[in-house]
């Protein structure tokens, strides 16, 4: 197999701490801006054409000040702004700008922000594992018994906490 980055939502999405209530937060102003920046990414491949992933990396490029281009990292921006509220940070300057990465110079948020950004997280992740467990939904289990052949059967995966946002 690659060694590629793979996205597994189990693993990944599965675990992120959202904010509790975006319905009630900005609910309407992440749609509109979602909206516009698939609409902006959609303008932004038929102008270049080519690729999807292609025309996006332009983002990343400094020297590139199409207005295509200036509107998308206008979105990303607004966009970045409005999840930060969401989760209650309105006072994070998230200090965008381009910034070197580890995959080189990106149109991102600053350094200082993403570490903010990652603590706040796994210090929201650490409170509602905390709630979860007050909440007995991650009770040790009694051992599953073993068959004549000492194989156990499969495991079967426990849904009594799945976390409903965005609803309709």
């Amino acid at each position: 197999m690659k060694t590629d980055t793979t996205y597994s939502p189990g693993n990944c999405f599965n675990n992120f701490p959202l904010p509790y209530d975006p319905i009630l937060a900005n609910r309407a102003e992440l749609e509109s801006l979602t909206e516009q920046l698939d609409k902006a990414r959609s303008e932004i491949v038929f102008e270049l054409g080519g690729g999807f992933t292609d025309a996006l990396m332009k983002i990343h490029d400094q020297s590139n000040t199409s207005i295509h281009i200036q509107k998308l990292r206008k979105i990303r921006m607004m966009t970045d702004n409005a999840v930060s509220a969401a989760y209650g940070w309105q006072d994070l300057d998230l200090g965008h700008g381009f910034h070197k990465t580890k995959q080189g110079t990106r149109f991102t948020i600053s350094e200082a922000a993403r570490r903010t950004v990652l603590d706040s997280l796994l210090e929201l992740n650490h409170q509602r594992y905390a709630e979860e467990v007050a909440a007995g939904l991650h009770e040790k289990k009694a051992a599953k018994a073993t068959s004549s052949q000492g194989i156990r059967g499969p495991k079967k995966k426990d849904a009594r906490f799945q976390m409903t946002l965005w609803k309709s």
